[in-house]
């Protein structure tokens, strides 16, 4: 999901730098994202519930929506 993410920004010229941390990241997109569960998956190898899932999908899919408007 977040690599998906990640590969559609890039496409809209606001791909990750390199050093970057997914945080700063967002930061510099000026979007509140809770990555907790992404960084659950990603650092912890612990299972998300579909809530979680769900949340972080709607908060990407609005990112992507903004990409599309500027």
């Amino acid at each position: 999901m977040v690599y998906k993410f990640e590969r559609q920004a890039i496409k809209n010229n606001r791909g990750r730098y390199s050093f970057e941390s997914i945080e700063d990241w967002f930061k510099r997109l000026k979007h509140d994202v809770n990555i907790a569960t992404y960084q659950k998956v990603r650092y912890g190898d612990l299972e998300v519930s579909e809530q979680e899932i769900d949340q972080l999908g709607q908060q990407l899919k609005e990112i992507e929506q903004s990409f599309k408007g500027k």
